[in-house]
């Protein structure tokens, strides 16, 4: 049985209705800042007209950021490979990420059919 997890479940739950495992108690994730360079920002525009699924590139970039300020790696990436640059798709982009200090910074924007599985772009 998979436990509530009261930040991620949503909050429709009355809370006297609720058992919270205590290893859970203090789990509540402080959101990431989350930048782009000047790159990955250009990149990205000149996307805009590829995207399929997102209106153009403020909705990407909202997106992005979404995503990223709650960290989507795993515990794993995040205790073995947090030093390597982290990438994943949204709808035909590919960003590459690197998170140090509480920052996400996008480094890279490609379409997706422009990388390799590796998700680096190169």
């Amino acid at each position: 049985m998979k436990p509530y997890v009261p930040f991620a479940d949503g909050h429709r739950i009355r809370a006297e209705q609720l058992t919270v495992a205590p290893w859970l108690q203090a789990m509540e994730p402080t959101p990431l800042v989350v930048i782009f360079t000047a790159e990955a920002e250009a990149a990205l525009d000149a996307l805009e007209p590829s995207l399929r699924l997102l209106k153009d590139a403020k909705q990407a970039r909202a997106a992005l950021v979404e995503v990223l300020s709650a960290d989507p790696r795993s515990v794993h990436w995040k205790q073995r490979r947090g030093d390597v640059d982290y990438g994943f798709s949204l709808d035909c982009l590919n960003a590459v990420v690197s998170f140090a200090d509480g920052t996400a910074t996008v480094t890279q924007i490609h379409h997706i059919d422009m990388c390799d599985r590796s998700h680096t772009g190169e």
